[in-house]
């Protein structure tokens, strides 16, 4: 029978067995606000070529948005990926860490934790030169989880933060753009989840359906369309 691990004692282990263990993660931990400035200061007024501009403010596709059920609007990752690479080359853009996993703990006093939330720190570099910082953040459920894809999800959600300076997808920043998104292409309805018999008011694209476990609620009162 193995030991019981408390929260607080397992995520001290984890950022030290996945993080500070790893030497790559140790040298990109080196970045610093002195060390981001300088390299930003040197290449402040050099624009990118007007061809490498058309691809990165092109038009977004629609189709490839995706809606949450909360509302908000995403990409899937390759689609950044997809730019970067048509616009700088295979290897000409790197996304690097600015420094170690952290994990935030908002749980009140005295509520057990259940989970974590991870946050880092990343800078887009793109043909040797500073591009854009950001961070990018997940909730993560101890023990429910792979600590592994969570850490890719940071990395996603910061690579969307540091494109949207250079262009690319910025459409998902301006409300006007996405009011109009949902109109054309989203519905909002009232379902109910047959687990645990609550209603909600949730979003779906006009042309996906209700997965398990909702179920839309068949009364026209309850249904809201955007």
């Amino acid at each position: 029978m193995f030991p019981r691990i408390s929260r607080r004692v397992l995520v001290p282990l984890i950022r030290s067995h996945y993080v500070t263990s790893s030497p790559v993660l140790r040298y990109h931990s080196t970045y610093t606000p002195e060390t981001l400035a300088s390299a930003a200061n040197q290449t402040i007024g050099q624009p990118f070529p007007d061809s490498v501009a058309t691809i990165l403010t092109g038009s977004l596709d629609e189709s490839q948005v995706s809606i949450s059920r909360d509302g908000s609007l995403a990409l899937p990752e390759e689609y950044y990926k997809a730019r970067l690479n048509e616009a700088f080359g295979v290897g000409g853009w790197a996304l690097i860490p600015n420094g170690d996993i952290k994990d935030l703990d908002l749980a009140e006093e005295g509520q057990d934790r259940q989970y974590v939330c991870l946050i880092r720190e990343y800078s887009l570099h793109c043909h040797g030169r500073f591009v854009a910082q950001a961070f990018g953040e997940t909730q993560f459920y101890l023990g429910k989880q792979s600590y592994s894809e969570a850490t890719e999800k940071i990395k996603a959600i910061a690579l969307a933060r540091c494109c949207k300076d250079v262009g690319i997808a910025s459409e998902l920043w301006n409300k006007e753009w996405i009011e109009q998104w949902k109109e054309t292409h989203a519905t909002q309805e009232w379902v109910e989840n047959v687990n645990t018999k609550k209603r909600a008011l949730l979003w779906r694209k006009k042309n996906d359906e209700w997965a398990w476990p909702y179920q839309r609620v068949n009364n026209a009162s309850f249904q809201k369309k955007y």
